[in-house]
């Protein structure tokens, strides 16, 4: 009623959050709890999963902190999937309950995974794969509640046991338009791999991961073939079509970033088995969806996101000479545009990539000038003529 009396224009926010906290006072979580373990059926459960997911999104309580009723709801929520697996709206209603609650707290997530909550993400993925607005909230549901899961071994056991990397890859897969609806299951899926590739997109840049002291990033169903057959031509086709979604572009690139500096990595150890960069191809390709990229951006996280990466694509193909001076020359001048636009010139990022750059470009100038026959030099100047 008080919100009915509300005027519109001035907004409703305070309303809706007056009503979040005194459904949290009244002890909401508990007697959606009770009306699930006693009423059972599918409509009420969906009902109350779509609640469950509201009230654990929106709480105020510090991260990490659960009531033993958000404990009980993740049980009900579970046994609620595997019970009702036809049903789409129950599907829908709780994989955004799983997701709001595993995020809510490392040992709800726990709680989640050993239920089997994983398995039943895969299972309605599996089942509702048409065409359709309602498929493609599920798919997009369901992959954000694996992203959700995967940092627990029973849910990445249970992924792999339900077809793993390839699974979340057909998702994105068969919803590669650029409709909303789509652009929210591409930005879950990638998310998604993200988690499954072991890197949680803050990983430093090429230095760091190329460490040989540094542990590898936790790559799992993952092999070069299979990233240069599916992953990448996809991710590519994402980059490609939802330019104009920042949530996707973070998501890809934070992708693209967790793979080029596992390929710095495996480079500085001597390894061939590499990901973007195992051939001139696929590296330039890389460096171009970068540089691509890089004019457009208006975000701090995806302009570091895309320093990052081109950090540790420069340090495997500019080491090996894949990289003639005038790319190098237009990739620095693109990330210092990018440094610009979103302020991000102080950051450990963005200074790393522009230095990994200038010691490319002074490379690439030896490299040229002794072909030449002159002294190499420094960019930016003249070679000096070999003295005989």
């Amino acid at each position: 009623a008080r919100h009915r009396r509300r005027d519109p224009p001035l907004g409703c926010q305070p309303w809706h959050g007056a009503a979040r906290e005194a459904l949290e006072r009244c002890g909401a979580l508990q007697r959606l709890c009770d009306a699930m373990a006693h009423a059972p059926s599918a409509p009420l459960i969906a009902a109350a999963a779509a609640t469950v997911a509201a009230l654990t999104a929106a709480s105020r309580e510090p991260a990490g902190v659960a009531s033993h009723f958000a404990f009980t709801a993740a049980g009900f929520v579970v046994a609620g999937m595997l019970d009702h697996p036809s049903t789409l709206r129950l599907q829908l209603a709780c994989c955004g309950a799983v997701h709001a609650l595993a995020r809510r707290s490392p040992a709800l997530g726990e709680t989640l995974a050993t239920a089997g909550a994983a398995a039943a993400c895969v299972g309605a993925m599996n089942r509702f794969r048409s065409a359709g607005a309602s498929s493609s909230r599920l798919q997009a549901a369901a992959c954000a509640a694996l992203g959700a899961l995967l940092p627990h071994a029973a849910a990445m056991r249970q992924l792999e046991e339900g077809g793993g990397l390839r699974l979340l890859l057909r998702a994105v897969a068969e919803h590669g338009s650029d409709s909303p609806a789509d652009a929210a299951v591409s930005m879950c899926g990638w998310r998604a791999v993200l988690a499954l590739l072991g890197a949680p997109g803050t990983a430093s840049a090429a230095d760091a991961a190329a460490d040989a002291a540094s542990p590898s990033p936790l790559i799992h169903s993952l092999t070069p073939t299979l990233a240069q057959a599916e992953l990448l031509p996809l991710l590519w086709l994402s980059l490609r079509v939802h330019r104009s979604q920042p949530a996707v572009l973070c998501a890809c690139a934070a992708a693209l970033s967790a793979l080029a500096c596992e390929d710095a990595r495996r480079a500085k150890l001597g390894r061939t088995d590499l990901f973007c960069s195992a051939e001139r191809r696929g590296a330039l390709q890389a460096i171009e969806a970068v540089e691509v990229l890089l004019p457009g951006v208006r975000d701090a996280t995806l302009a570091r996101t895309l320093c990052r990466a081109s950090d540790a694509l420069v340090a495997v193909a500019g080491s090996r000479g894949w990289l003639a001076p005038a790319e190098l020359a237009a990739l620095h001048a693109s990330l210092r545009a990018a440094g610009a636009a979103t302020v991000i010139e102080s950051s450990d990022e963005h200074r790393r990539a522009l230095r990994r750059l200038e010691c490319a470009q002074e490379l690439a100038a030896a490299a040229a000038a002794r072909k030449r026959g002159a002294r190499p030099s420094v960019v930016g100047q003249p070679p000096q003529p070999v003295q005989t």
